[in-house]
Order: C-alpha cells, then structure tokens, then sequence
C-alpha cells in the first residue's frame, strides 16, 4: 500500500467526524451556552472515568508486576542451590580439610 491510499481514510474519517460534530451543535435543541455547559459536563464526566480506569490500571500493573517479581524470586531460589544448607550434613572437620 502506498502511503497516499492509508491517509485518505483516515482523512474522510476525521472529517466525517468533523462534520458530524458541526451539524450536531447547529442543529441542537439547546442555545450556545446550554451546549457549551453540556460539553463541558461530559467532557468532565469523561476525564473522571478515564482517571478511575487509570487508577484501575496502575492497581493491577502494580499487582502484575508484584507477581512477576515473586515468580521470578521463587525461579531463582529454585534453580540456584542455597550452599549453606546442601553442606550442612557434610561432615568436616580441621583434620580433613588439612590432611586429605
């Protein structure tokens, strides 16, 4: 595809959207100021939800990642032998270690 034939959807869209947009307020039931209050309170509504879902998001992030980090602990623990307890049985002593 040529760069030429992915903009003009994406031109058509933006101003269908557009117009919509414009044929929407112009023919609205309200005045001027009743549009401009009622934009603002969605344009409010929305910002509101979209910080709850952000807060949402970085909730289970934060979960996520805790996660991760315990596998990724446990993973290691696993397949890194603690020494100290695999020798612990081993019985040594001065004269062992010096003498063969």
């Amino acid at each position: 595809m040529t760069k030429e034939s992915n903009i003009t959807p994406i031109l058509i869209a933006t101003a269908s959207f557009v117009g919509g947009v414009a044929a929407g307020l112009l023919f609205a039931p309200k005045k001027g100021a009743g549009n401009r209050a009622w934009l603002s309170k969605q344009a409010s509504d929305l910002g509101q939800r979209v910080d709850n879902y952000r807060k949402i998001a970085a909730g289970k992030s934060s979960k996520e990642f805790h996660k991760l980090h315990q596998n990724f602990h446990n993973g290691l623990k696993r397949s890194i032998p603690d020494f100290y307890e695999a020798t612990e049985h081993i019985n040594l002593s001065d004269r062992h270690l010096f003498h063969g």
